[in-house]
């Protein structure tokens, strides 16, 4: 933000360094991995706000003409005009182009947005360093939600504590600040999700800017002079630069590890100026340019790159370039046409007009979003088969998660595991136990709704790959149902079965593991043996389900009629792509099948593939359901089950009854 209180000075580098936190976020959620911890963009956006808000409301203070109004005045100007062009924008786009999971979960997103919780909102639905996350066109909203909430908080906290004085003032922040990174320190290692969406562990990295609002405007400006402010300043550039090309993903933020994005805006905010290198690098026309118009980009690229893959189905280094170059146009003209006018009161000039559009437009929003919600995103829209199709999408349409049956009849209810589906077809003893991780699961309607499996009984239980050694998720620590301790007492519960109850059938099946080597795929199906034979140990017969091929890229929704545009994608692949990722694992496979140890083995590429390309829709409908490619859909499970009878006649009779 551009600063027009006349009492306050502008400074060239900071909107240069607005340029220094947008350019890198729009570069990392573009896809071009040298930026590969631009996300921390964010981070400096926030010491910015508190620094120049904080600055404003200090100075008011002192003046004694501080006003509440006013002051939501002209955060309302500043960030509702933009938004709300941004959000008209995409509005026909997602109409057209959506399907209506997606319309559905935009609408949420748009409410979400209006009611300024956006980041909760994608705390509780999107992980922000998911694939998928990059198909949220409104997911960026998440950090403007955080700071229209520190826009509320923040005024209300000053009036309280005031009253006690600026110095005291300054430690009291200086305390909130500090205990606000403590927060983020333990909130990252238990609640790493919401760590990094919600405000109390970021509250810290804005209040790291508001500290530096309490320096006098004499002792600021003779900070920024001399030898000292050269190496500062510098050093705070160097601090960022590394953040931005050495982080990425893994990184947990915000922690102690965002003190060096946090810390080098504040130094630079602190230190540079005109008279050192870091302020002029900050203070030429490129940088001071790209910073005026940075809010408007930062609105702008997300909803671009989300579209360009909903529409495209694909990304390179060209469209990503393209969208850059189109965030920063874009950008150019909101500010000028959009931005200006309204912060500057030509259009909406008084108050009380600007508060009455706003809320009609706040208003206007919402309602649109709750109408994609309870729609279920088919606005009115008319096509059976695409109705027909939605509802074999998602993991929350997968009616085989448990049964009371297999409950009771196998408790497995550890503190730290249980059974993530448990599906008995008879309350009975089975003969058919589907054993692995969900994608043993998916087996559960081809065998128990076939009807050439019709005497069969079929269980499916299981919480984690049972044909992977014990191995602790240090990233979800005790919350995790396959850390070490779960999976030995799930591999043992899972035995007890095998030994008392005996099905005479036992599929093992999982999600395998992509793009191992030679010798990580040897050790792979080396451990899938020793499973194989202890089940032959107990008299029982192992059925090991081969890897799924894969649809490379892009979800399947992407095959299915847009009402408007009607199919733009195929869901054919070749064949060796779909399989490339598993060539490993199919070359150690083949070797076990062909050593005839009495290990029976289902494919799944036969299925999906013709020998030269696989399909992953039939019918017109989907065989996949979830964003990963990997799980079946109900349909494709129950044509599963007519192929694995097809297969059972030849390769394992007994089967079939």
């Amino acid at each position: 933000m551009t600063i027009h209180n006349k009492s306050i000075v502008y400074r060239p580098e900071i909107d240069g360094l607005r340029a220094l936190a947008v350019l890198p976020v729009i570069l990392f959620h573009a896809g071009f991995g040298l930026f590969s911890g631009g996300f921390v963009g964010v981070d400096i956006f926030f010491v910015i706000s508190g620094f120049l808000i904080t600055s404003i409301l200090l100075r008011e203070f002192e003046e004694g003409r501080f006003s509440i109004v006013g002051f939501y005045e002209r955060r309302a100007r500043r960030i509702l005009p933009a938004l709300f062009f941004v959000i008209a924008c995409c509005l026909p786009v997602a109409l057209i182009w959506m399907i209506p999971d997606d319309l559905k979960r935009l609408g949420q997103s748009l409410f979400a947005v209006m009611t300024f919780s956006s980041n909760f909102f994608f705390w509780k639905k999107t992980d922000y360093f998911s694939p998928g996350a990059e198909q949220q066109p409104l997911l960026h909203t998440w950090s403007l939600a955080v700071e229209e909430q520190y826009y509320v908080l923040f005024p209300l906290f000053l009036i309280f504590c005031w009253r006690f004085g600026k110095a005291k003032l300054f430690w009291v922040v200086a305390v909130v600040a500090l205990s606000s990174l403590a927060f983020s320190e333990w909130a990252w290692r238990n609640q790493p999700i919401a760590n990094f969406y919600l405000l109390p562990s970021r509250a810290w990295e804005m209040l790291a800017g508001s500290l530096l609002a309490f320096i006098p405007p004499v002792k600021s400006t003779s900070l920024r002079r001399g030898i000292i402010a050269e190496v500062l300043s510098l050093l705070g550039l160097c601090t960022i630069l590394f953040s931005i090309f050495v982080y990425d993903g893994d990184v947990p933020f915000p922690s102690l590890y965002s003190l060096a994005p946090v810390v080098g805006a504040a130094l630079l905010i602190a230190f540079s100026s005109r008279e050192n290198f870091a302020g002029r690098l900050l203070s030429n026309k490129f940088f001071v340019g790209i910073g005026l118009v940075s809010y408007s980009a930062y609105l702008w690229h997300q909803p671009l790159i989300s579209f360009q893959i909903l529409i495209l189905d694909s990304k390179n280094k060209f469209l990503s370039f393209s969208i850059v170059l189109a965030s920063l146009i874009l950008a150019y003209f909101t500010y000028k046409y959009i931005e200006t006018p309204f912060r500057t009161k030509k259009i909406a000039g008084s108050r009380g007009s600007l508060f009455l559009t706003s809320s009609s437009a706040i208003a206007l929003v919402a309602l649109i979003g709750l109408g994609f919600h309870f729609s279920k995103g088919e606005v009115g829209l008319s096509y059976a088969l695409e109705k027909e199709a939605m509802t074999q999408l998602g993991n929350d349409r997968w009616p085989y998660w448990e049964n009371s049956a297999c409950n009771e009849r196998f408790p497995f209810k550890e503190k730290v595991g249980g059974w993530w589906f448990c599906m008995l077809k008879k309350d009975e003893k089975p003969n058919v136990f589907l054993l692995g991780n969900s994608h043993a699961n998916d087996l559960y309607p081809a065998l128990a709704t076939t009807p050439a499996f019709e005497s069969l009984n079929v269980l499916s239980a299981g919480t984690c790959n049972y044909l992977a050694e014990p191995q602790p998720d240090k990233k979800l620590g005790g919350n995790n149902p396959c850390a070490s301790d779960a999976i030995v007492k799930q591999f043992a519960y899972t035995t007890s079965i095998l030994e008392v109850d005996r099905p005479e059938f036992v599929f093992l099946n999982t999600s395998y593991p992509r793009n191992l080597s030679a010798s990580e795929a040897k050790d792979f199906v080396r451990r899938a043996e020793l499973r194989a034979e202890q089940i032959i140990g107990y008299g029982l017969k192992p059925i090991i389900v081969l890897p799924r091929p894969v649809l490379h890229e892009y979800h399947v929704k992407f095959c299915l009629n847009r009402p408007m545009v009607g199919r733009v994608k195929t869901c054919s692949v070749s064949q060796s792509e779909a399989m490339s990722y598993f060539s490993e694992l199919s070359s150690e496979f083949k070797k076990l099948e062909s050593s005839n140890k009495g290990i029976h083995f289902l494919s799944q590429e036969n299925f999906f593939c013709d020998g030269s390309k696989c399909d992953f829709l039939r019918g017109g409908l989907p065989l996949i359901r979830d964003e990963k490619d990997e799980h079946l859909s109900s349909y494709g499970s129950k044509l599963f089950g007519l192929y694995i009878a097809a297969w059972a006649k030849n390769e394992l009779p007994a089967l079939v009854r």
